[in-house]
C-alpha cells in the first residue's frame, strides 16, 4: 500500500503522502481512511496491506454532519 501511496504522490501531486501519512507515527492520518476491496486496512495489515491487480483502492476523508 504505501508503494501506491508514493506512486500516487510522484505522478499526480508531490504532497499527497504527506497529507496522508503522519510524518511523526507512519500511519494514516485519523482524518482518512484507505479500503482495499471495501475492507478498511486498519483491519488488515494496515499501510504493509498486500495489493494485487484487479484489487480496487479506495481512499476516504471522513466526513461528519448532524
Amino acid at each position: 500500500m504505501k508503494e501506491l501511496i508514493d506512486f500516487l504522490s510522484t505522478q499526480y501531486n508531490p504532497r499527497f503522502s504527506e497529507l496522508l501519512i503522519d510524518a511523526n507515527t507512519g500511519s494514516v492520518r485519523g482524518g482518512y481512511k484507505i479500503l482495499v476491496n471495501g475492507r478498511d486496512i486498519d483491519f488488515l495489515d494496515k499501510l504493509d496491506t498486500r495489493i494485487l491487480d484487479g484489487d480496487g483502492i479506495a481512499f476516504f476523508p471522513l466526513v461528519g454532519g448532524g
